[in-house]
């Protein structure tokens, strides 16, 4: 009986250890991505995945390296599997829209625009920081690239960008 919870214990240890090496993992990329080391920080990654495959902020990551390094299809498969993993409760409030704000630019990148607008207004509904500010600004964007300058305007109006506003609205 002994052994069995000596066992249990040292798999739960075990288990925990591997998520502060993960998480600790994924701060060392976030230092990587200031210096734009995008090789390094994917290998970062790479590692922390394979690590803790349930730990959502390590696809997030990894998806934005891939978006700064143009591999949009990639980073949008890592995007996705945040989305299915987080928790929003588990992290600042500011940060919900996050996966789907980075999600939408993927899709925005590709041309697939209806995607992205859904997207933005994903984080339009969840958001209250300057990642909601932004899906209005890129969700009007995406409508006057589809030749709706009406709803484009709107998009801006609502999220308070004057200055396209000011040169596509008035």
């Amino acid at each position: 009986m002994k052994l069995a919870i000596s066992l249990i214990v040292f798999l739960f240890t075990l288990n925990t250890y591997a998520q502060i090496s993960a998480e600790e993992y994924v701060k060392m990329t976030k230092e990587k991505m200031l210096i734009y080391d995008y090789k390094t920080a994917l290998k970062n990654l790479d590692k922390v995945v394979s690590l803790d495959p349930s730990l959502a902020s390590a696809y997030r990551e990894r998806g934005i390296v891939k978006f700064n390094t143009k591999k949009f299809i990639e980073a949008i498969k890592d995007f996705d599997k945040a989305i299915e993993l987080e928790d929003p409760s588990a992290f600042p409030f500011t940060k919900k829209g996050m996966p789907y704000f980075h999600r939408g630019s993927s899709n925005f990148k590709l041309g697939k625009y209806n995607q992205a607008i859904k997207d933005f207004d994903i984080v339009i509904n969840i958001e209250s920081s300057s990642w909601r500010r932004f899906a209005y600004k890129y969700c009007g964007t995406r409508y006057l690239k589809l030749g709706k300058k009406e709803i484009a305007c709107q998009y801006w109006s609502e999220g308070d960008i004057s200055f396209l506003i000011e040169k596509h609205c008035k």
